[in-house]
């Protein structure tokens, strides 16, 4: 099986960009090289909107009298591939909430109990911290502590960050969130910064990335045909990320990967990332790229209300999902 990725979304550390306040990804799962097997009707397609490559809306560069054409090759090149299409939508604030949280609370911190991830408290004590903590803490957070290289603006930052948070969330959970809070000040700075978790946190790409791998794998399992390559569009970042993801799934064991699913209520799966072949791709070197994003162009414009394609029916049945 083939899987060529696109996302939409990404605007590097902004995460308050009132346009683009979601991350999406679209997986484009094929039984078949969408390359190699289709490239006349890729031709076909090229020709019919003008263009050198597929992009983004294509109600609007395609000439109206060439869209009824458009749509049938774009149906056809899905049926005859037995493509099926993924989506999954992330609130970047809520994410990086996550991961602050995440920071704080860390596994070894003394002050937490030991079954603090495997009962309801963990996610009450999640569900209050993200109702007390303000976005712009979040965001002083992230910019100015995670995305930070010079070392001491970073540690400036660090104690205004935790000082912010003590304010609006030390009483979440009988003071737990104070406690850990403190831990954090006077000694276990250095963990906030290299804990065994934190290539996994590095990036909502990785994480979206290896919450749907999961169901892709399961999809292929079914078919009775193992997932062979992986194709994704270049960007910046993101190869780099990745392959810190994978090589930090190396070192998790099973207990690692119990708590890392308590974090994101996800079922992550490392194994597959481990074994699966990746290749980043310009997406003008592909169909396939160009043609998820597409379908994910059109999932975007129907799940923000800016109108319906024709081709919805194409992705209606897609299976999405939300971290």
């Amino acid at each position: 099986m083939y899987l060529y990725i696109d996302e939409s979304g990404n605007t590097g550390n902004s995460l308050r960009d009132p346009a683009q306040p979601d991350f999406y990804l679209c997986f484009l799962l094929s039984q078949f090289n969408i390359d190699i097997h289709f490239k006349h009707e890729h031709a076909d397609l090229l020709r019919l909107s003008n263009q050198n490559e597929l992009h983004g809306n294509i109600e609007k560069c395609v000439p109206r009298n060439n869209l009824r054409r458009c749509y049938r090759i774009l149906r056809r090149v899905l049926h005859l591939s037995g493509a099926r299409i993924f989506i999954s939508k992330a609130n970047k604030l809520n994410y990086v909430k996550i991961r602050f949280f995440m920071d704080l609370c860390s596994p070894g911190i003394e002050c937490i109990p030991d079954d603090f991830y495997s009962s309801s408290a963990y996610s009450n004590a999640f569900r209050d911290f993200s109702l007390r903590i303000s976005d712009s803490t979040v965001s002083q957070y992230w910019n100015d502590v995670k995305c930070k290289r010079d070392c001491r603006e970073r540690d400036e930052s660090f104690c205004s960050v935790l000082d912010k948070a003590e304010d609006e969330v030390g009483d979440v959970h009988e003071g737990l969130m104070k406690r850990c809070i403190s831990l954090c000040r006077d000694g276990y700075k250095d963990n906030f910064f290299t804990s065994k978790y934190e290539m996994l946190k590095q990036s909502v790409n990785g994480v979206v990335f290896s919450s749907m791998l999961k169901r892709i794998c399961d999809e292929c399992d079914r078919k009775g045909m193992p997932l062979g390559h992986i194709i994704h569009d270049e960007q910046v970042g993101f190869e780099e990320a990745l392959f810190a993801l994978v090589e930090s799934a190396r070192g998790f064991d099973r207990s690692d990967i119990e708590v890392i699913n308590q974090y994101f209520s996800t079922s992550m799966d490392f194994e597959s990332i481990v074994n699966s072949d990746f290749e980043f791709l310009n997406s003008k070197k592909s169909f396939g790229i160009q043609l998820a994003d597409c379908f994910l162009n059109v999932f975007t414009r129907y799940d923000k209300g800016e109108g319906v394609s024709q081709l919805i029916t194409s992705i209606r049945g897609s299976d999405v999902v939300e971290i």
